[in-house]
């Protein structure tokens, strides 16, 4: 009704509870209690009534979205809020999982850290009581993940400046490029002492040529079948 009022199509509408109430079942239309589901829902409302006005779309086509293609104009430009909220749970685990490693903590922060990492994972405990931890334990934890976010992005274009290609000389190539292998026949030679290295390779090398030079490939004719029972 405000959309409509909005286009100056409003004609004194009025509905009952009961058919706002199904209207609102049949179409999937709830009430966003969640903070983040609500920020985005409010940009898209004033996307959509851009869209509404530049393309004089009508209320008709509002109600049949699906036949009128209007969908094509309103899929999502940002992140899901699940999406944002992984992403904040993931970094606020691994900042205090990195804590217990790598600083020195009294038994009752350790045992703190430890709880607040078991209630960030935990699929029973609810988002305002992980949004609680959060808090707590980080404070601004947005502010500080954009601030290393940022500090990550400034190392990469000081490392992307920094690198320097320079060309590798020919007896470098060579030497990297060499492979080392230990020879079967160094066993051999160590039992047998006696024998010279060109013996030794004629024994490791002359049999698998051998061997591949009088094999020949036969068939069975046998018909091939499962054999369950």
């Amino acid at each position: 009704q405000r959309l409509l009022s909005t286009n100056g199509n409003d004609r004194g509408l009025c509905f009952s509870d009961g058919l706002l109430c199904c209207f609102k079942f049949h179409h999937g239309i709830r009430r966003l209690d969640v903070s983040g589901e609500k920020r985005s829902a409010e940009k898209y409302c004033a996307f959509f009534q851009k869209l509404v006005v530049e393309h004089g779309v009508t209320p008709e086509q509002i109600y049949s979205t699906d036949e009128s293609g209007l969908f094509w104009h309103c899929l999502p430009t940002s992140a899901p809020a699940d999406e944002q909220l992984r992403r904040e749970l993931d970094w606020c685990v691994e900042q205090l999982e990195l804590g217990l490693k790598m600083q020195k903590s009294t038994p009752k922060q350790g045992k703190q850290a430890l709880h607040a990492i078991r209630t960030l994972r935990s699929d029973k405990a609810v988002l305002v009581k992980k949004r609680q931890v959060m808090q707590a334990m980080f404070g601004d934890y947005r502010k500080k993940m954009e601030e290393e976010r940022q500090k990550q992005l400034k190392l990469m274009h000081t490392a992307a400046k920094s690198a320097k290609v320079t060309e590798v000389s020919e007896s470098t190539r060579r030497k990297s490029s060499q492979v080392f292998r230990k020879h079967t026949g160094s066993s051999r030679k160590s039992l047998h002492p006696a024998e010279s290295h060109s013996d030794t390779l004629s024994y490791t090398q002359s049999p698998r040529a051998s061997d591949m030079d009088s094999f020949v490939f036969t068939s069975s004719q046998e018909e091939f079948c499962f054999n369950f029972f």
